[in-house]
């Protein structure tokens, strides 16, 4: 078990096991035209996540996002109507990352779906902000390839689809498409509520 500070690990990625996303992948495939570029405004007001440089060259389906990121108050939810179709099965995530952790308090703070276009990258950089540096950061490939490498730290990997990975996005990490697909990603941040509130 990896040794953590707050809820960091001495670590790059940590590999919490398997899913199967095909349920996830059809209802995500079936609302593309649901997904959104980023926007300038900080604190997410119009069920997008704020633009950066960084993250150029991604688009998002926001199901779960902060009211404000340097300091939440409370958790807002986005496209309610594919929740409710994805909501088993992030249920059933959760209770995975709940069991590994051995803590049933974790709860949902950000819950997203990314798209990195094909021959892009998402360059080195450190997350920030209250949830990004105190909560779970966990990633589930639902559409990817041998061409698409993810780095944390010092690991550089292919990130298989349907692992449930956590990474230490307090270290540098990145991301290189090089391949004519779009990689989409389940993004979920959990955070023990009593640090969060």
């Amino acid at each position: 078990m990896p040794i953590y500070v707050d809820s960091k690990f001495d670590g790059d990625i940590i590999d919490i096991g398997y899913y199967n996303v095909d349920n996830i992948k059809n209802i995500v495939f079936n609302n593309l035209d649901k997904f959104t570029i980023t926007n300038k405004d900080i604190n997410n007001t119009d069920n997008v996540i704020r633009r950066s440089p960084t993250h150029n060259n991604t688009n998002h389906l926001t199901l779960f996002f902060e009211d404000n990121v340097k300091r939440p108050t409370a958790i807002e939810s986005y496209n309610n109507d594919i929740y409710l179709l994805l909501e088993k099965d992030i249920e059933n995530i959760k209770n995975k990352i709940q069991l590994y952790h051995q803590n049933t308090n974790l709860i949902i703070a950000r819950g997203l779906i990314t798209l990195l276009k094909p021959n892009t990258n998402i360059p080195k950089h450190k997350d920030s902000g209250y949830i990004l540096e105190k909560g779970h950061r966990i990633h589930i490939p639902l559409k990817t390839n041998k061409n698409i490498l993810f780095g944390v730290g010092n690991t550089t990997k292919n990130l298989l689809e349907g692992n449930i990975y956590e990474i230490n996005n307090c270290r540098t990490h990145s991301v290189i498409n090089n391949s004519t697909e779009n990689r989409y990603h389940l993004i979920l941040d959990l955070i023990d509520p009593q640090i969060l509130f």
